[in-house]
């Protein structure tokens, strides 16, 4: 699955199809980073996750995704 690079926010497949987790595992992921988003006082969408913070997260050199 290849994800636009324009694309902001990005679902529990996309983030299965960057990282190579299963399904639970992305969603995992997602709520994680949303709890840490709405500390910092950020809005957050269930289900979907702001693809330069996964990436940031994640750590690496994600430059070309």
């Amino acid at each position: 699955m290849e994800i636009p690079k324009d694309k902001i926010l990005i679902n529990p497949q996309e983030v299965m199809a960057l990282t190579g987790l299963e399904y639970d595992c992305a969603c995992k992921i997602i709520r994680e980073l949303n709890e840490e988003l709405k500390a910092k006082g950020y809005r957050t969408i269930r289900g979907k996750i702001l693809k330069d913070y996964l990436l940031e997260r994640l750590g690496g050199n994600y430059a070309s995704i």
